[in-house]
């Protein structure tokens, strides 16, 4: 008794792990955060009315995309979003097989917008063009019930009569119907048109502001960068200064060393912004300098005056 029940334990554990992977019409897997930004018109997508309750799908193959690997096509369905995008919109259907490029939404109770969309290895999202259905309410395609031999209707002459009623009135709302997916076409690539140019004058009216932001900030830095390289050059000034007070060169000689170092600088300078704001600083305080040495206080030249009146 007890081999006949580790038997059929051991029997139901491996046909649960040998069982085929199967996806559901609905699809959970709903994070958004997880996916990347999805590309448009990646697909070619196609869909139209084929019964009550019923409309048809087909679509191109996924092509490949910066080496991104193809793990599975949704199928998505909305009610009232123009642009559905898997996982905003739940996926009414998976499909694992990269050639498997149909499906048939067989629960179509009102109209819809449809759109395939293809899932990579690293979430990567490519979808398709979106396709409007105006679901109508449809019945049969009329037959004829008796043919003859010959392949030819045997109906009676008012059951043929109202076979080709139902037949005009089929082909009247077939027309009809799509007509209306023509014109809910348009209406939904002029709303798309109009996004698109919000979208572009929302760009150019934020763009001043960007532009502003962006020049503050690169003056703010300026004006740092310059603050910290005045305060190297007011040390070296202040070095220099005390040098040339304590050595024994006469004022004469002063000017000099201070025009001497002043070409130095110029030569430095090479026309470049920085450098030469560096250098206007250092000669409004050398120059300064020079006019001070210029004044006269050294007597060394009129102490030679009066020795060679005395002689």
């Amino acid at each position: 008794m007890r081999k006949i029940v580790f038997s059929y334990i051991l029997s139901w554990a491996l046909g649960f792990i040998m069982m085929p992977t199967a996806y559901a019409e609905t699809d959970s897997t709903n994070q958004k955060s997880d996916y990347r930004t999805p590309k448009y018109d990646s697909l070619e997508f196609k869909a139209q009315q084929s019964g009550p309750n019923k409309v048809s799908m087909n679509w191109t193959a996924y092509k490949g995309f910066n080496d991104e690997k193809f793990m599975y096509y949704k199928v998505i369905r909305s009610y009232s979003n123009p642009n559905p995008v898997y996982p905003e919109e739940t996926a009414i259907a998976v499909k694992d097989k990269i050639g498997d490029l149909r499906h048939a939404d067989e629960k179509a109770e009102r109209s819809a917008y449809y759109r395939i969309c293809a899932i990579t290895d690293v979430n990567g999202r490519h979808c398709s063009n979106v396709v409007w259905i105006e679901l109508e309410k449809m019945e049969a395609k009329p037959t004829c019930k008796n043919f003859s031999s010959t392949g030819e209707c045997e109906d009676g002459e008012n059951e043929k009569e109202q076979k080709e009623k139902e037949r005009k009135e089929w082909n009247e709302k077939q027309n009809e119907a799509k007509k209306r997916i023509a014109e809910k076409k348009v209406e939904m690539e002029t709303k798309k048109k109009e996004m698109e140019e919000k979208k572009e004058v929302k760009k150019s009216e934020k763009k001043p502001e960007q532009d502003a932001e962006r020049k503050k900030m690169m003056e703010d830095r300026q004006a740092e960068l310059y603050a910290k390289l005045y305060v190297k050059l007011d040390a070296w000034l202040e070095n220099f200064q005390s040098r040339l007070e304590e050595s024994s060169l006469t004022n004469v000689q002063k000017i000099e060393r201070i025009e001497a170092i002043q070409k130095r600088f110029y030569e430095w300078e090479s026309g470049k912004t920085v450098r030469i704001k560096m250098v206007d600083y250092l000669d409004k305080t050398l120059n300064e300098w020079k006019e001070k040495y210029s004044v006269g206080d050294d007597f060394s030249e009129i102490d030679e005056f009066l020795d060679g009146l005395l002689d």
